[in-house]
């Protein structure tokens, strides 16, 4: 039986964790699998819409010109107000009733507007936060090397193979910048390859002496382009691997590109961190699925899914009963 919407949406709400660990598990699998031989790592960071429009997010300076621009209307109809009484007193007749509860009415609904203004206003100070979103409270404007306009939501961090294109790990963040990001995704993409040392493919996004020198330390190779007033050993590796920024993008940016033409015009349909966090683990999970199915085909797949669920179940000391007891009820798909 397919589950309805309402199933599939309160199973993607309550089950964040074990949603995002089942993705961790696929990547595992894909180890065993020996696709994940190479220890050479594309790392990239794309910008993802969230629910939340651009006109119901605020920072300071945003809502200083919102209430700036209500002024100006607000003098500007006082403005039509007191020629009307001029008038009215030029000629002897009263001003039209019907003109002053236009300019009255308009009047009182932008001193609304200046009242909503206010407390948001007020509400962002008392954050500490340098902006604020209405729908989704997690997400933050954010400008995009790929065009001029900015966008509301999240900044999805990934290490791809640069054999295979599977998606080795991912995080979501609402940092709009990538450079404080390498070291964490350069250490997830290691930890996930169980390798000793890995290589590291960035794009000049992510020159930070301090996170390449983190990388350094832990055994990670970083070919990673400097800026034009940087120096470092990361840019001399790089002058002996002239193809690694070609690689970077061919490796990189297509599983983006597949993912947000699979979501949509607007990408993510939850909100808040936690949850949008599970919402790209489905999506990742789903790309690597694909991807597998490529390389291996169907049968082979299932073949090695199960042997490795086998494998777990000896080696966690779980069985049959564990999972006939977390198994949902009949009211949606089991």
């Amino acid at each position: 039986m397919a589950p309805d919407f309402k199933t599939i949406a309160d199973f993607r709400r309550d089950n964040g964790p074990a949603i995002r660990s089942v993705c961790r598990r696929f990547v595992a699998l894909c180890r065993n699998l020996h696709l994940l031989d190479d220890t050479r790592v594309a790392i990239d960071g794309s910008k993802f819409k969230a629910v939340n429009n651009r006109e119901k997010n605020f920072t300071h300076e945003r809502l200083q010109r919102r209430m700036a621009a209500i002024d100006e209307g607000i003098a500007r109809y006082l403005a039509e107000l007191d020629r009307a009484d001029r008038q009215a007193a030029a000629t002897g007749a009263p001003a039209p009733a019907s003109t002053v509860a236009k300019l009255t009415g308009r009047i009182d609904k932008l001193k609304a507007r200046m009242k909503n203004l206010a407390a948001l206003e007020a509400k962002l100070v008392a954050s500490g936060e340098n902006q604020i979103s209405l729908t989704d409270p997690d997400a933050r404007a954010m400008t995009s090397t790929s065009h001029s306009a900015y966008t509301v939501g999240y900044n999805v961090q990934s290490a791809v193979d640069t054999k295979h294109h599977l998606i080795v790990t991912h995080e979501v963040t609402n940092i709009g910048i990538d450079k404080d990001q390498l070291s964490l995704m350069a250490e997830q993409a290691r930890d996930a390859l169980d390798a000793d040392t890995i290589e590291v493919l960035p794009d000049k996004g992510y020159f930070n002496s301090e996170e390449i020198a983190a990388c350094d330390a832990g055994g990670i190779e970083v070919y990673v382009p400097k800026p034009a007033t940087s120096n470092s050993r990361a840019q001399a590796r790089l002058d002996n691997f002239p193809g690694a920024m070609h690689q970077r993008r061919e490796t990189a940016e297509h599983p983006f590109g597949t993912i947000k033409a699979w979501m949509g015009a607007t990408h993510f349909k939850m909100k808040t961190l936690a949850h949008v966090s599970t919402e790209m683990a489905l999506h990742v999970l789903a790309y690597n699925i694909k991807r597998v199915i490529a390389i291996l085909g169907v049968p082979k797949l299932i073949e090695a899914i199960t042997a490795f669920l086998s494998f777990l179940a000896i080696t966690i000391g779980f069985d049959r009963g564990f999972w006939t007891a977390q198994r949902p009820s009949r009211t949606g798909c089991t």
